[in-house]
């Protein structure tokens, strides 16, 4: 039981990572093609800007809120794994 949780959350963890950075990419992305600010609260700024005649996209990541994301996402897989052994217990 205790290695089928560590491994679900090491599971989330890379699920987690994998999660941020496609919406990472999305927001730059939207950022880039709107011309406007792309803001993930407490997580991540995205803004369209110029530098030296050529389009630019400038971001500003906050690392304790990326944290804050890959745990959830970690610690909702380890409980689902929980759930799901005592389901199977009952059974």
């Amino acid at each position: 039981m205790f290695a089928r949780i560590v491994l679900s959350a090491l599971g989330g963890i890379f699920v987690g990572v994998a999660v941020l950075v496609i919406v990472l990419i999305a927001s730059v992305g939207f950022a880039w093609a709107t011309g406007t600010r792309a803001f993930l609260p407490g997580i991540f700024e995205a803004w369209f800007t110029e530098e030296n005649g050529l389009p630019a996209v400038d971001f500003e990541p906050n690392p304790w809120g990326m944290l804050v994301v890959v745990l959830l996402v970690s610690a909702s897989t380890a409980v689902g794994a929980l759930r799901k052994r005592g389901r199977e217990g009952q059974q």
